[in-house]
């Protein structure tokens, strides 16, 4: 990596270095809205804090991997929090996804936390929603998407990057207001 780096991929050059302080630096910067996700991908409080400490764990273990070319960093912790998310789901109900009282439906965080991400996954048609539900939350590759909402692979691909589009669109205005204070406390 370069000498002159800076913002996220310089604290991260010192994570890979082996500093604690930039690793609590990278938590206090990232860990309020990763939490948030998992909360939505887990419905679970305190599954969602046992998840952002494995996120955390994996970043120290594994901050070699981390590639600013590749990815901003933010993008590599949600997938690495997504991943984790989706391993804790499996262990813990593998039928989840498919057992829905109300199919295609989000809840909202617990505590009072609010992204909207319920209003905004209303705003796709539900061909999109049920496509992003079983990606993003049920972990389904898309293949069996296709097979499941038996759509072509070509069509579940463009629909599932159409949709993200549209959620991005309409949560970024919402994240501003929400970012700060809602991590697990160190």
């Amino acid at each position: 990596m370069q000498a002159d780096l800076t913002g996220d991929a310089a604290l991260m050059v010192r994570v890979q270095r082996g500093e604690e302080a930039a690793l609590r630096q990278v938590y206090d910067l990232h860990a309020a809205r990763l939490f948030r996700i998992l909360q939505i991908l887990l419905r679970d409080h305190h599954l969602a804090e046992d998840v952002l400490q494995q996120v955390f764990l994996q970043v120290w273990r594994s901050a070699s991997a981390y590639d600013p070319r590749k990815a901003p960093l933010e993008t590599w912790l949600r997938q690495i929090a997504r991943n984790r998310a989706l391993d804790a789901l499996r262990r813990r109900r593998p039928e989840a996804f498919l057992t829905d009282p109300v199919p295609g439906t989000v809840q909202h965080p617990p505590d009072g936390e609010h992204l909207d991400l319920a209003a905004a996954l209303h705003e796709l048609t539900p061909q999109e929603r049920r496509a992003v539900e079983l990606s993003y939350f049920g972990g389904y590759p898309h293949a069996e998407i296709a097979r499941l909402l038996g759509m072509p692979l070509g069509t579940v691909k463009s629909t599932i990057r159409r949709a993200l589009r549209k959620l991005r669109g309409g949560l970024q205005d919402e994240e501003v207001d929400h970012v700060r204070g809602t991590a697990p406390q160190r």
